[in-house]
């Protein structure tokens, strides 16, 4: 499917101002998303550093302080921060450059299809802005079963990049198929 570049005048995002209706939907819900994980870090932070975790729903789910200096499940915490660092760095960079074309390419959808993009770019927005200021990734939220399963600690972030990637399974799964030309 080829998208023009000229206005279609029956598709409902042809007008001008439906266009920056949609972008400022999607750029709100990355600022929420961002700002909402950034609130909550700094509130787990100053409620939750150096304190016992608070239980929400006994054996099951708490508010437990942690500072992931690695990456998602804490891998690469193993390796040497000199390393670590520029490369968690290096390879935040590529994926942001990789969301941003995905977002530029997809910029002629609709906002319900850009939005898993969105939400990612929220989540990751928020990460990215705690290793640069403190050099770590606060995290908080931990969903456990009693002392026989722990889930790791995280973010709201890390909740709306992994909402974002099942969105976008979802709605390519949900894509309708096009069949391929036939071989003369």
């Amino acid at each position: 499917m080829q998208v023009s570049d000229k206005p279609n005048a029956t598709h409902p995002l042809s007008k001008p101002g439906e266009i920056l209706k949609k972008w400022i939907i999607l750029l709100a819900i990355v600022f929420v998303g961002c700002g909402s994980d950034l609130a909550t870090k700094a509130a787990a932070a100053s409620a939750l550093k150096a304190e016992p975790p608070i239980t929400l729903i006994r054996n099951l789910l708490e508010f437990r302080y942690a500072e992931n200096s690695a990456i998602a499940f804490s891998m690469l915490s193993g390796m040497d921060e000199k390393i670590r660092a520029p490369l968690i760095l290096g390879f935040s960079a590529l994926a942001f450059g990789f969301l941003f074309w995905m977002i530029w390419e997809s910029r002629r959808f609709s906002t319900y299809q850009i939005l898993p993009l969105m939400l990612i770019l929220a989540g990751a927005l928020g990460n990215i802005l705690d290793r640069v200021r403190h050099g770590y990734v606060v995290d908080f939220i931990h969903v456990h079963w009693k002392d026989v399963w722990s889930y790791p600690i995280f973010n709201i972030a890390d909740s709306l990049i992994c909402i974002g990637i099942i969105l976008y399974i979802w709605q390519v799964w949900r894509a309708p198929r096009t069949q391929p030309a036939s071989l003369p």
